[in-house]
């Protein structure tokens, strides 16, 4: 019975230490928090990598999505992207090579694409109350890594108009050789249960290679 105490409270200390080692939260500065990311996102210029984004739109973020998408984008050490969407029941491949554009949509033929577009918010709000902090040795898949974590209430302001107030949360999940591999950014209104939600999982392949499609 002695014996059995004593390996019992022994391998409660165990676990305890080990927990407290493994994904220990801690709060952190500003500065620190950038220095990782934009380290982990520039170290991405030099490679060839897959990323696979989906967005998603929730009336009530605990009910299924109301509307999203996918997209996987292929970036080659040459610097040619390939981007495959899936949106709205369409399916939608484009490429670009040597500054040229080709797209195809729903597995039709490819054409050269001699249009040229953007998106944004458009207008800029006011950030009321900011935090960071970091989750070192965070789990991911059975990899370890540090979890980056961002929280800040942007004001009701937007283009001029009065909105919503919205909690926006940015995680950045950075390996331990200081390489991105998931990120994901929420987007809530505060008081109310609709949500927005882009996560996007990396994976590096040397091998890549994307080519002109049409001659």
């Amino acid at each position: 019975m002695k014996m059995n105490y004593r390996m019992t409270l022994i391998l409660a200390i165990v676990c305890l230490n080990a927990a407290f080692v493994f994904g220990q939260e801690k709060a952190l500065e500003k500065d620190a928090f950038d220095s990782a990311v934009n380290g982990a996102q520039k170290k991405l210029a030099k490679q060839a990598y897959r990323r696979t984004n989906v967005y998603e739109m929730f009336d009530d973020r605990d009910s299924e999505p109301t509307k999203s998408s996918k997209t996987v984008t292929e970036i080659a050490l040459s610097g040619a992207i390939r981007w495959l969407v899936e949106s709205d029941g369409k399916k939608y491949e484009m490429i670009l090579v040597d500054g040229k554009r080709y797209k195809k949509e729903d597995g039709g033929p490819w054409k050269l694409d001699e249009s040229a577009g953007g998106y944004g918010r458009g207008c800029g709000a006011e950030t009321k109350d900011l935090s960071y902090k970091i989750k070192e040795n965070s789990d991911l898949g059975g990899k370890k890594a540090n979890l980056y974590e961002s929280v800040q209430k942007m004001l009701g302001v937007s283009c001029g108009k009065e909105s919503a107030d919205e909690l926006w949360t940015e995680r950045y999940w950075i390996g331990e050789d200081g390489m991105l591999l998931k990120s994901e950014s929420i987007f809530e209104d505060i008081g109310k249960k609709s949500m927005r939600r882009d996560v996007s999982v990396y994976e590096y392949d040397p091998n890549i290679k994307i080519e002109a499609p049409v001659k």
